[in-house]
């Protein structure tokens, strides 16, 4: 066990040196376009919620320093693009041919003040429901549904 411990740690600790690889300039259009691609790929291969996660939240890219930000819902989006963002730095910085790449990614912030958590019962929920739609009541009358509460 305590091998396999070093042996991540010495996988870890071997970097790749990009400071001498190309620096091509690249357009957001440009990231866009290999953003997409990159999605799809996580998508064909059944990650709906990664590629969901791509496609609903657009980059924003510093150009002079190659940085992109992401701002995401919430931790479990940010979490799965964290495990990946090694492949996905990767095929970025090869499509764009600009190692110099960086991904930033935060999680936006909600304003606890505006949600509102309900506990509902049976019966709560059963009248809250056919106030929305009173042709619940007409059906639970006409089938004789004893609706417990």
């Amino acid at each position: 066990m305590q091998k396999e411990i070093s042996n991540y740690k010495k996988l870890d600790e071997v970097e790749e040196d990009l400071s001498k690889k190309p620096r091509t300039p690249f357009t957001i259009n440009d990231l866009m376009k290999y953003w997409i691609e990159y999605a799809d790929l996580k998508k064909q291969k059944g990650r709906a919620g990664y590629y969901s996660s791509l496609i609903n939240h657009k980059p924003k890219l510093d150009s002079e320093s190659f940085l992109i930000n992401l701002e995401l819902d919430n931790l479990i989006q940010k979490h799965e693009i964290d495990e990946d963002k090694i492949e996905f730095l990767s095929f970025l910085r090869n499509k764009t041919n600009n190692f110099g790449i960086l991904l930033n990614i935060s999680v936006s912030k909600t304003d606890d003040k505006n949600i509102k958590t309900e506990f509902l019962n049976d019966k709560e929920i059963f009248l809250k429901m056919s106030k929305k739609n009173p042709n619940l009541n007409a059906l639970k009358n006409s089938f004789k549904f004893d609706i417990e509460y």
